[in-house]
């Protein structure tokens, strides 16, 4: 894949950061933030393992993929070899492993975390010596209109990086497109979280994830082992808590929340 100068205006580099960088944007937090966030992190690694699974046989040279959160915490790394994975160890790098500016200097995700776009960092560019052998190309993983996490591809310093970019690009932009379809475990943990914010009660919590799929009340009702009356009743309880007035009003509910659990 080619790359034109009108291309390259799409990443940063260390001599960018002379100029006024873009805020990410903050995420907000509460006290179910870390059972929503695990589900998160769990969902990006599938997605991550499946698309490098795809793309790796296009990248015929040594390479290690890493992926972090949003915080530039280390939450998945694989590498072409085991020499490469021997040599990242020898590194530091490891799961749990900050590659933020303030425990890691400048590398490629502490910049885009920085500038809060693509961002690639050459060899000497690396503030740690021990990464100074190093090429690497990272981009932030966007998710439900946030910054989740931060995806870098790294090669020894004597490769070409620029042909990494697309496939960089190319992956994040799949894992956004598959987000929804692909996550059925996280939409229901950020379901239930919202549910218990607005206090239903269990029972309440299974008929509303059974309505919110466009389920009938008879088919709850057989679901649940539960009389179709108790079912519409309940329907009526959950509207009341969530301040909505039918179906219609309570899925734009969820959608709309869900956007904004963290």
């Amino acid at each position: 894949m080619n790359t034109s100068f009108t291309d390259r205006k799409a990443w940063c580099t260390p001599g960018d950061l002379n100029f006024q960088p873009l805020m990410p944007a903050v995420q907000k937090r509460g006290a179910s933030t870390d059972t929503l966030q695990h589900a998160y992190h769990h969902a990006m690694i599938q997605l991550i393992r499946k698309e490098i699974a795809d793309i790796e046989r296009y990248i015929s040279i040594p390479h290690a993929f890493f992926l972090t959160d949003s915080s530039g915490r280390l939450l998945e790394f694989s590498s072409s070899s085991l020499d490469i994975q021997a040599e990242m160890e020898q590194i530091g790098f490891s799961i749990g492993k900050s590659l933020s500016a303030d425990h890691a200097g400048l590398n490629a995700v502490s910049l885009s975390m920085e500038m809060n776009r693509m961002a690639v960092v050459k060899g000497a560019e690396h503030s740690n010596p021990a990464l100074q052998s190093w090429n690497c190309v990272c981009a932030p993983v966007h998710l439900d209109g946030m910054v989740r996490g931060y995806l870098d591809i790294s090669f020894h310093q004597g490769q070409q990086i620029e042909f990494a970019i697309p496939f960089v690009r190319q992956i994040v932009s799949s894992i956004a497109g598959k987000w929804l379809n692909h996550t059925p475990d996280l939409q229901r943990c950020s379901q239930e979280i919202l549910f218990l914010q607005y206090r239903l009660t269990a029972r309440e919590r299974d008929v509303a994830h059974l309505w919110s799929h466009e389920k009938s009340a008879l088919y709850i009702s057989n679901e649940l082992g539960i009389s179709e009356g108790t079912v519409r009743n309940m329907v009526k309880s959950i509207y009341l808590k969530m301040k909505v007035n039918d179906r219609s009003q309570f899925v734009k509910r969820l959608v709309r929340s869900s956007g904004d659990e963290m």
